[in-house]
């Protein structure tokens, strides 16, 4: 039996909708507050100015409200990925106008759970939260333009991203910001195409994926975004042809991957 075209009803293009504003006013109030100063700029001044641009910046949190937010960071990997995403985004939005918001666009289109754990921590634990905001903002500033391994230590706790590599393969590299070298071409160009949101609702990531899954899925969506997708986009009756092409990529991946 063939495929039958992939649909969104209006009832889920309106859910998207509500979704992608939500997540983009959450990013965008946190990015807001970069322009705002805090004491913690303060303790890293006191380790001295970082001469841009450098191999690796290592920038300290607050000594105050380290050791919570380190216990915090250990006991959730969510919200350690959420820490990593928000240094990204705002360095992105820093020194690369326009990136900070294309991450939380495609953190959208690809149905990624960003922000919900530092979302509950807001609620369970404000002060912890403001710490983190706080802090990831103190960093972001800290860390030059040009540089890209960041070390942000919270106390006991080394939080460590390659920043271009993270933002140039998001949204892949949200389960897997240890990549350190890009993948393939990078999607923030296509942040606000439909044909992100079609690739990753048939081909989703996952924390838990195997090597050989994320690296098969990559590829998969890779290949549905740029090679079948974008393509059909200008062609009204392509809907139909799009997913005979979709299903039958998915059935070239292993059983377990698909």
């Amino acid at each position: 039996m063939p495929p039958r075209p992939i649909p969104i009803s209006n009832k889920v293009r309106l859910l998207i909708c509500m979704t992608l504003i939500a997540v983009l006013a959450a990013v965008w109030w946190f990015l807001a507050k970069l322009d705002a100063p805090t004491a913690q700029q303060a303790v890293n001044a006191s380790l001295g100015p970082i001469s841009p641009p450098i191999a690796t910046a290592v920038v300290h949190a607050a000594p105050g409200a380290a050791a919570p937010l380190a216990q915090a960071l250990d006991a959730d990997p969510a919200l350690e990925r959420d820490a990593i995403f928000l240094l990204a985004a705002a360095h992105a939005r820093r020194c690369h106008a326009g990136n900070g918001t294309a991450l939380a666009h495609l953190a959208t289109r690809a149905h990624l759970p960003v922000l919900k754990a530092s979302t509950v921590l807001l609620i369970q634990a404000p002060a912890i939260a403001h710490a983190l905001y706080d802090g990831v903002r103190d960093a972001a500033r800290a860390v030059p333009c040009g540089t890209d391994h960041v070390v942000w230590q919270v106390g006991t706790h080394a939080l460590a991203v390659s920043l271009q590599a993270y933002t140039t393969g998001f949204p892949e590299t949200y389960f897997h910001p240890e990549v350190t070298q890009s993948q393939g071409p990078s999607l923030l160009a296509h942040a606000d195409s439909p044909c992100v949101e079609v690739a990753f609702a048939t081909f989703p990531a996952a924390p838990d994926d195997s090597w050989q899954c994320a690296a098969a899925r990559h590829a998969a969506r890779s290949h549905v975004i740029t090679d079948l997708c974008l393509a059909s986009l200008a062609d009204d009756g392509a809907q139909q042809r799009l997913a005979l092409a979709v299903h039958q990529l998915k059935s070239t991946l292993p059983a377990v991957c698909q």
